[in-house]
């Protein structure tokens, strides 16, 4: 399963599956594929590439902003939160 991104700002990204990884190794070490190359080409799926959406990052900046604003005031009633 791959890891989720957030379409915020900067350059497009891919999901990536470091258990997909993992298991191109295996099978290589079990002898299922011969090397690395055979196995990407056997197992590999592009994905879906997530591009950036500047007004969301715009928003994630502001919203941002003012929680860095509000922290020193709230730190030390904040605990009570949980």
């Amino acid at each position: 399963m791959g890891q989720r991104t957030v379409p915020a700002g900067g350059s497009p990204r891919r999901r990536r599956s470091p258990s997909l990884g993992a298991a191109i190794l295996a099978g290589i070490g079990v002898g299922l594929y011969p090397d690395e190359e055979e196995a990407l080409q056997r197992v590999y799926r592009p994905g879906r590439t997530f591009e950036p959406n500047d007004e969301l990052a715009r928003q994630y900046a502001e919203g941002f902003e003012v929680y860095r604003e509000l922290y020193p005031a709230l730190k030390t009633v904040h605990y009570r939160l949980k």
